[in-house]
């Protein structure tokens, strides 16, 4: 299996073989989309960072909430539900945690004091 970065890699080589033949704007898209990734490949620090990735109406709201042990995500018998990206973080998250939040246009944010660190 190739690495991320390597693959972020053949994709420049094809946007740079590209200049001339696909239309600009499409390598300008695809140049972004490579940034993007490069920022975002991975958060440094000794913060766990863990997604609850699934479908709609999976109960990722409701998982939160039970590891929060509190109300963290707001939960609904309708679907969809949940439409932005909720972060559940410590009240003195690491700078770093919050500007990584904010490269990944995640506003919406809940604090918690009881978190351990």
């Amino acid at each position: 299996m190739r690495d991320v970065l390597e693959l972020l890699d053949a994709l420049d080589l094809v946007v740079a073989r590209g200049q001339g033949v696909v239309p600009q704007a499409r390598l300008d898209e695809a140049e972004a989309i490579v940034a993007r990734i490069r920022d975002r490949r991975g958060f440094h620090g000794e913060t766990l960072v863990l997604g609850l990735i699934g479908g709609t109406g999976s109960g990722k709201s409701s998982l939160l909430n039970a590891i929060a042990g509190e109300t963290i995500a707001s939960v609904s018998a309708l679907r969809p539900h949940t439409d932005r990206p909720l972060a559940w973080l410590p009240v003195d998250a690491a700078p770093s945690l919050l500007e990584t939040l904010d490269a990944a246009a995640i506003v919406d944010r809940h604090t918690q004091d009881t978190m351990d660190n």
